[in-house]
């Protein structure tokens, strides 16, 4: 199996039908990566923000923010009225 970092946000990702076994594999090469020197070499070259969560955090932490943000783009069941609606009525800016 072939890891490919994303430069934009040092992830990893795995096909949606990965073996169970193939799954825990890259979790722990993972967890082995992000503890060794050269990981965090790059993080510091880079001005990156360590943050590292396993898999099972990780996912909670998905879950989590997809109720957070379905939360704030509706209103009792209904979608939100965008911003750029709000701006309609807004007077124009003079510069």
């Amino acid at each position: 199996m072939k890891i490919t970092p994303r430069a934009s946000s040092a992830s990893s990702q795995a096909p949606p039908n990965i073996a169970a076994e193939d799954k825990k594999a890259l979790e722990e090469a993972i967890a082995r990566m992000v503890k060794s020197d050269a990981w965090k070499k790059m993080l510091d070259q880079r001005e990156w923000v360590d943050l590292y969560m396993p898999a099972a955090e990780f996912t909670a932490f998905v879950k989590e923010e997809q109720t957070r943000v379905s939360a704030l783009l509706t209103d009792g069941g209904r979608p939100r009225r965008p911003l750029s609606a709000a701006c309609d009525v807004l007077p124009p800016l003079r510069g």
